[in-house]
């Protein structure tokens, strides 16, 4: 999977919440126990996509 490691605006390293952001069904819970509270890190975290799974639909 091809994730950021860090906030593409404040440089915040975010590489390492992924998996666990995976766990959580309260997304809000995540951020508060994760100390997030930028919306520039959480773009990052919501809105970052597998791309590797839609290429591997075009795998001959």
């Amino acid at each position: 999977m091809l994730l950021p490691i860090r906030c593409f605006t404040c440089g915040k390293v975010l590489g390492h919440l992924f998996e666990e952001m995976k766990k959580y069904k309260d997304i809000n819970e995540f951020f508060e126990k994760h100390n997030i509270r930028r919306y520039c890190c959480k773009q990052v975290l919501l809105t970052t996509v597998d791309v590797e799974e839609m290429f591997i639909k075009f795998k001959p």
